[in-house]
């Protein structure tokens, strides 16, 4: 296998609720609440295309470097019993490397969408179901030797539970994980994080969020980590 590679610094600002449940309000109804999450994630890992393997390494301070945009959301609704949940994220980052014989040019798409529904065992723990699809166009240009291109699309179920403990007043807490199976060969996720409630209405929450991908089809590889810290404001109604 022909191995070249190439350090991307990788940045993508998300826009993702860490499974932040909002506390119940005194009806019975519907509650919904809609999440802008800014987390700022690197990568670390390697990505297959065709026998060459493109190795991903970011640091902190290499974030904004090769990011070009990201953009995502998500959304929840819930009652005093079933919960349910959309989640959708997508981005783009690039960057460029001179190795002794050529120089090397890289470009990723993400998207990961996420949906399912949840169910409350008590009032601060829930299990949920659902699906995480993900999808990567991945090029890889080496000068004088070509270009070698994938798009590949994965699709896993996924089971999980969400702990939200009230810490005083306004303060939670949350501690969320998932494990999947399907296309991939392995991925999962976990995430922690605090949060302030000002209002019925607006919430500040503050994140780390992990998810390990090992896919491979045909040729193509995805065997990567995502994590960071998160910060982000929720509106609830």
């Amino acid at each position: 296998m022909q191995r070249t590679r190439l350090t991307i610094r990788v940045a993508i600002p998300l826009l993702l609720l860490f499974g932040f449940t909002s506390p119940a309000t005194a009806d019975s109804g519907w509650r919904f609440s809609l999440t802008p999450y800014l987390w700022a994630t690197g990568m670390e890992g390697t990505q297959t295309i065709r026998g060459r393997e493109l190795e991903m390494n970011a640091s902190f301070d290499e974030i904004l470097e090769v990011l070009d945009y990201g953009i995502a959301g998500r959304f929840e609704a819930r009652t005093d019993g079933w919960g349910m949940f959309a989640d959708l994220f997508h981005a783009k980052l690039s960057d460029e490397a001179n190795l002794p014989s050529t120089a090397v040019s890289g470009e990723v798409r993400q998207t990961i969408i996420e949906a399912g529904v949840s169910y409350p065992f008590s009032d601060d723990l829930e299990v949920y179901v659902g699906a995480r699809n993900q999808d990567a166009d991945v090029s890889l240009q080496l000068t004088g030797t070509g270009k070698a291109n994938a798009d590949q699309s994965w699709t896993d179920g996924m089971v999980g539970f969400l702990w939200t403990p009230t810490i005083s007043g306004n303060w939670m807490a949350w501690l969320r994980a998932d494990v999947g199976a399907g296309d991939s060969d392995s991925v999962w996720l976990a995430a922690t994080g605090v949060g302030y409630r000002f209002s019925e209405n607006i919430s500040v929450q503050l994140g780390y969020r992990y998810l390990d991908t090992d896919y491979s089809d045909d040729g193509f590889g995805w065997d990567i980590a995502q994590s960071g810290l998160g910060l982000g404001v929720g509106i609830h109604w």
